[in-house]
């Protein structure tokens, strides 16, 4: 979430979010969260990647997704 109209705050965030998108780092939070266990009680939601999310990490942009 963002303060409305703080265009500056926008961009950096922006940068950051596209940055573990494209390094890899999103990819293994994504595994972590959605095709692991998660503590405390080890419950797997075993949700795989769609095909739109993961266009949307090899490029990232600030549109909405559709799917």
């Amino acid at each position: 979430m963002l303060p409305k109209g703080d265009a500056a705050m926008k961009t950096i965030v922006d940068r950051a979010i596209a940055k573990i998108e494209r390094d890899g780092e999103g990819g293994k939070l994504y595994k972590t969260w959605f095709m692991s266990p998660i503590p405390p009680k080890g419950i797997n939601l075993d949700m795989p990647m769609s095909d739109t999310m993961k266009a949307v990490f090899e490029h990232p942009n600030d549109r909405p997704m559709d799917d």
